[in-house]
């Protein structure tokens, strides 16, 4: 009996891990608002692609990538664009796909004070029956000067000084 139920959990458990690698785009977006010394006021998007849910195509080195195509905008209250990027996102590149990393993206985006729907597109470029991931949501970005408001924060794994200045650095 206890041989029976043991062959059932494991074809249970293979099972649920084939539905899991089948090759449905997962991805976690996540975003704060920022505002500088000088009152401008900033989002900063957060995605993080699940490596084993994109397909790895072979580039012409022998090794393999991931291309997901990005799409965001930020609408305002009247669904006027106030700022949208279209991108095409690249894993790193490896020479075995048997394990697929994780990858992030960060981006910034300068909007006024306000209330914005901020629109995202995922689409995973090497599955060509795969369906395009979207969302919705409404965010708040900026603070009022005359109250006292804490800003968001993004918590780090860690940290090196960046040589390089851009929109991705923060700080130096």
């Amino acid at each position: 009996m206890r041989k029976l139920q043991y062959i059932l959990f494991l074809a249970l458990l293979l099972g649920v891990k084939a539905f899991g690698a089948s090759g449905n785009l997962t991805a976690y977006l996540r975003h704060a608002a920022y505002n500088t010394a000088s009152g401008k006021s900033y989002v900063e998007t957060y995605l993080n692609v699940m490596g084993n849910t994109v397909k790895f195509k072979g580039n012409s080195d022998g090794t393999y990538e991931s291309k997901v195509k990005v799409t965001i905008a930020f609408l305002r209250a009247d669904s006027t664009i106030a700022n949208a990027n279209s991108y095409n996102l690249h894993s790193q590149q490896i020479k075995d796909t048997t394990n697929k990393p994780d990858y992030i993206d960060v981006q910034r985006y300068w909007l006024a004070q306000g209330v914005y729907t901020m629109h995202i597109e995922l689409k995973d470029m090497n599955n060509e029956g795969g369906k395009t991931l979207s969302s919705d949501q409404k965010i708040n970005v900026g603070f009022n000067t005359d109250s006292i408001k804490v800003a968001d924060m993004e918590l780090l794994q860690s940290y090196t000084p960046s040589t390089n200045h851009g929109i991705l650095s923060k700080n130096g």
